[in-house]
């Protein structure tokens, strides 16, 4: 499931596990917003027919300032918060900037996106965000079982 433009792949949204928990997303420098919307509705359309609870990765290429593509930051960030998967628990994106950090913070202010807002985690690595997932996937067990 990738899109290429002019031969260059700029995202990729696949299932990381058999199970079907987690999506990743692999975006590149050079991605568009049209792109990023795409890459959401792709991973709204997986989690919505996922039979359990999802989890998304966003992975951000290291050789960029942000992940973002340019123009329009607070905008079109709240486009892609408001499209929140049916299922899904946790958005964690794996070597943001922290001006991801900040921009998406503040949108969450702005718009009054909290709910949105507290499932968004920010982590160096991908050995992190895929522990984070099975902490928060233990975390839900022992709560359920309570």
């Amino acid at each position: 499931m990738t899109e290429r433009t002019n031969l260059e792949i700029r995202y990729g949204v696949r299932w990381y596990d058999p199970e079907q928990t987690t999506l990743w997303c692999d975006c590149s420098p050079s991605w568009t917003w049209i792109e990023a919307q795409r890459a959401i509705r792709k991973i709204n359309l997986l989690c919505s027919a996922a039979a359990r609870p999802t989890y998304v990765v966003i992975h951000c290429s290291k050789d960029e300032i942000t992940p973002l593509p340019a123009g329009g930051a607070i905008f079109n960030l709240r486009q892609l918060m408001l499209a929140e998967p049916r299922n899904n628990q946790l958005v964690i994106l794996v070597g943001a900037s922290s001006l991801l950090r900040q921009l998406l913070l503040m949108t969450g202010q702005v718009y009054r996106l909290q709910e949105q807002l507290s499932r968004y985690r920010f982590v160096s690595t991908p050995e992190e965000a895929i522990a984070l997932i099975e902490k928060h996937q233990q975390l839900s067990a022992c709560a359920s079982a309570s």
